[in-house]
């Protein structure tokens, strides 16, 4: 004798037989409910879409209403829209796109802005970090070039140029623009200000070179040689012109000439003098002539030379 299943219920109609079919009655409902209430909630969105407009990029309906930060692109975009916004408050608006995680829309805003004034520098700068950023090799070169152009002095353009050579393996380029960046913002070369130079391995020896040409600059030893005469002169252009009675410097004390060591035809080493040291020959002295020759002519023996007479004095 075998048993008999509740399910399906019996035609009898006994209650045992059709309880599982209310529990699944219920359940299904309980689905239903659900999904009414899904549906319900996707046709408010997209009403709200709608009224937004459909123009709008998407990051328009990412806004929360009880976000500050998010109210304030949303309120920075209208007046974009109206045309009510600078080209540097558009950069701004890309910043904020940009923070939020919408790069893509932040390059966007940057175009926007350079479409107002094709020399914003900022803006070429921002495209070439996030183009950088996305991979975008090519893009980002192209963009860190426009802005160089337009200010060779940026600190961060140059230092990220430079770590884009570095990583597309031309180390000379990027050494360059790494000096330019420490050279203009020296704050680039402390990782506790720029963390990202611990990622480059160039930068440091750019760092070590710009530290080296700042200690050649600090002990200089360019020194005035005639420091009153130039504080009297730079007394007269001062704010106030105050002339100074400084007494005249001494002369300088002449410079010693080295002694040079040279080297003869011969090849015998020796001690060369400068030319204002070097002692004159003196010509040689004419001698006496001897007491037994007159003006160098010998006398024969035989002619001795007579005495000449003692005069005699007057009487």
């Amino acid at each position: 004798m075998t048993a008999r299943s509740s399910w399906p219920p019996g035609r009898n109609g006994k209650p045992g037989d059709g309880s599982r079919s209310v529990e699944i009655r219920i359940a299904l409902r309980a689905l239903a409910m659900g999904c009414l209430v899904l549906g319900l909630v996707s046709a408010e969105g997209a009403v709200e879409v709608a009224e937004r407009g459909p123009d709008d990029p998407a990051f328009v309906t990412w806004m929360k209403p009880e976000n500050p930060d998010d109210q304030t692109i949303l309120q920075y975009w209208e007046r974009a829209k109206a045309g009510q916004l600078g080209a540097e408050e558009i950069v701004d608006l890309g910043t904020m796109l940009y923070h939020r995680g919408f790069p893509d829309d932040a390059v966007t805003s940057y175009r926007n802005a350079l479409e107002i004034d094709s020399e914003l520098h900022e803006a070429w700068f921002r495209i070439g970090f996030i183009k950088h950023r996305q991979g975008d090799v090519d893009g980002a070169r192209h963009a860190y070039r426009k802005c160089l152009k337009r200010r060779p002095g940026h600190g961060w353009c140059n230092f990220y140029l430079g770590l884009l050579e570095e990583q597309t393996r031309h180390p000379s380029r990027a050494l360059e623009h790494y000096q330019l960046a420490f050279k203009h913002a020296p704050e680039l070369a402390d990782p506790a200000y720029n963390p990202e130079v611990l990622s480059s391995e160039l930068s440091l020896g750019a760092t070590l070179y710009h530290n080296e040409q700042e200690r050649f600059a600090t002990v200089s030893p360019m020194s005035y040689l005639r420091p009153g005469r130039v504080k009297r002169v730079r007394s007269l252009y001062a704010p106030t012109p105050t002339p100074l009675s400084v007494p005249d410097d001494p002369a300088p004390a002449e410079t010693v000439a080295p002694v040079a060591a040279t080297t003869s035809v011969s090849g015998v080493k020796g001690t060369a003098l400068p030319p204002h040291t070097r002692e004159r020959r003196r010509p040689k002295a004419q001698r006496t002539p001897p007491a037994d020759t007159a003006f160098g002519i010998p006398i024969p023996p035989n002619q001795g030379a007579q005495a000449a007479p003692t005069p005699t004095p007057n009487p």
